[in-house]
């Protein structure tokens, strides 16, 4: 039956004006399709520009929005005077110095054991570094 896909075609010819040429398909556009394609990617270019500069004139808006609610946030905490914060907690406070005092008693002491040799008449005998 030619081999065709069975919907009428004929061997080596497609219904989206292509043709079978040496093993490839090559495709012919007429000039109206090139000039459609183009228009539809500057198309797609503008609106892509368009959206990224409204993008970045959001974004510069959320900023100083966010830049003047901060600076009037703190400009009330200043006119209210001092805060007062909650006192630490008594428990903390003494864990903290227990740590810090077990960390310094540490740091001031050094491990060692000292051993000490003695000859046969008992006095000692002097250690050389390459006997350790």
């Amino acid at each position: 039956m030619g081999g065709g896909s069975g919907c009428g075609e004929k061997r080596g010819f497609s219904k989206v004006h292509g043709r079978h040429m040496d093993g490839a398909w090559a495709v012919h556009m007429t000039s109206l399709e090139i000039i459609g394609i183009f228009a539809l990617l500057m198309l797609n270019i503008g609106l892509t520009i368009l959206l990224a500069r409204e993008g970045a004139l959001k974004v510069l808006e959320a900023v100083q929005e966010l830049d003047s609610n901060l600076a009037t946030a703190l400009q009330g905490l200043g006119d209210a005077g001092p805060v007062s914060l909650e006192g630490v907690n008594p428990i903390q406070m003494a864990i903290a110095q227990w740590i810090g005092a077990t960390a310094t008693a540490r740091a001031n002491t050094i491990d060692a054991t000292v051993t000490t040799k003695t000859g046969a008449d008992g006095r000692f005998v002097k250690k050389m570094l390459e006997d350790a």
